[in-house]
């Protein structure tokens, strides 16, 4: 006998319409799992055609899902789960399997989780998280909680694997972080905005200049000559001790790094503290030539402690650290970084002055931190490769700045400057032959 709904209309094989009670006219379909379970989805209406119910929940026609869910079944795609499953959900599981994963990268991944994705999207099951969903996260978490554009790229690195495993899994039938993210790096001015640069040769050269001649930054001199002449992550500068440097073979061992960053004690307690940890990668530990300023700087720091006052700055076993601040106590990173921030606004503001005084545009120095002197170091070594006879090779330069993959150092570590280009071309002018 032919089942019709109550617009006359002859329903299809799993398809129902409640006739009473409080869900009268509300359509059912119900289907076998690729596991044999009977599922059961819903809609209060059939076609395209049938308009929005006032006072019902905005829904697809029936018949719309019920041909997304013979296709996934068609290609085993787990329907059922991506409806019951918050994105939340598969992030704790992907993180309960990363077991490989160091403890500091893991802690940052469930930090910036919880303060962006969390609440946001992160409640929402699979199946509601489509491309343009996701497009949508990532520009608000710039347009609207005024996050840079670097940030964002951070977030997606554990977002998009959370989405690939769902795939894997066949969950859902595609990642909807991967054409979210290549969109949003398409438009107009994000690049730039997403790119962190160092200082250019003449930034970097007014920088440095500019230090010297303040006296008030004399006790941040070794400290950014070493940054800048090494390389060094700001962790593993401040996992120096006076036993990793030898002034003999002119040498600096990287073999560790000191984070200060809030710890999950065995009790379940959080507090801040440092913790020595080792380097980030196995390409992380390395053994650098010390430049000539690098090596001055150090044997001053080594003098300049004489007159600190004795502390005892014993961690996980390690004392004896190569940069203090001025009460004997580990520096920061947050001194330095503040201490970079000064001297650059102190030299805009005189460059200011000065421009207006010569009737000129002013040139100012960018904004900078601990981590963009380490790019500034990488892109100086880049620019060396390109010299004849530098003896400086891409692979050193991989090396040097402790990267497991040359591709870091290429695509994300170096910023050519327009003037290093310039001086580059005019040097080659006739070398190319061209008949």
């Amino acid at each position: 006998m032919d089942r019709r709904d109550l617009k006359n209309r002859l329903l299809l094989k799993g398809e129902q319409q409640k006739k009473t009670g409080k869900n009268k006219g509300l359509y059912e379909y119900r289907y076998k799992d690729q596991y044999g379970e009977l599922r059961s989805v819903y809609s209060w209406r059939l076609t395209a055609s049938d308009p929005q119910l006032k006072g019902k929940q905005k829904c697809e026609p029936l018949r719309d899902m019920e041909r997304k869910i013979e296709e996934d079944l068609h290609d085993e795609i787990d329907t059922y789960t991506s409806k019951k499953v918050t994105l939340n959900e598969r992030f704790d599981l992907y993180m309960s399997n990363k077991k490989a994963l160091e403890e500091t990268t893991k802690n940052n991944y469930v930090y910036m989780y919880n303060h962006c994705v969390k609440d946001e999207i992160g409640k929402l099951k699979l199946c509601d998280i489509n491309s343009t969903r996701m497009k949508k996260f990532y520009m608000d978490l710039v347009s609207k909680r005024g996050y840079q554009p670097a940030t964002v790229d951070n977030i997606h690195t554990f977002l998009n694997p959370v989405f690939d495993d769902a795939v894997d899994d066949n969950i859902i039938r595609n990642n909807p972080c991967t054409k979210a993210r290549k969109e949003v790096k398409n438009l107009h001015g994000w690049s730039n905005k997403n790119k962190i640069k160092g200082l250019t040769c003449s930034e970097q050269r007014n920088f440095v200049d500019f230090m010297l001649s303040q006296k008030c930054f004399a006790r941040w001199v070794n400290v950014i000559t070493v940054l800048l002449g090494s390389g060094m992550r700001i962790s593993e500068l401040r996992g120096l001790c006076w036993e990793d440097v030898s002034f003999e073979k002119n040498q600096i061992y990287i073999n560790k790094q000191l984070v200060y960053r809030q710890w999950e004690e065995p009790d379940g307690t959080k507090r801040c503290y440092d913790k020595i940890k080792d380097v980030k990668t196995t390409a992380a530990e390395r053994v650098l030539e010390m430049e000539p300023k690098v090596r001055e700087a150090l044997l001053a720091e080594k003098e300049r402690q004489k007159n600190l006052p004795h502390r005892d700055n014993l961690i996980d076993g390690y004392s004896n650290w190569v940069f203090l601040n001025r009460y004997g106590l580990i520096l920061s990173a947050k001194s330095v970084n503040d201490a970079i921030d000064n001297i650059i606004k102190k030299y805009n503001s005189a460059e200011k002055a000065k421009s207006e005084k010569e009737s000129r545009d002013p040139v100012y120095l960018p904004h900078q931190t601990n981590h963009m002197l380490r790019h500034s170091y990488c892109t100086r070594m880049i620019e060396k490769c390109c010299e004849p006879n530098s003896g400086i090779t891409v692979k050193v330069v991989q090396y040097l700045m402790g990267h497991e993959d040359i591709k870091t150092t290429l695509d994300i570590y170096t910023d050519v400057s327009e003037e290093f280009a310039k001086k580059t071309m005019s040097n080659l002018a006739g070398e190319i032959y061209l008949g």
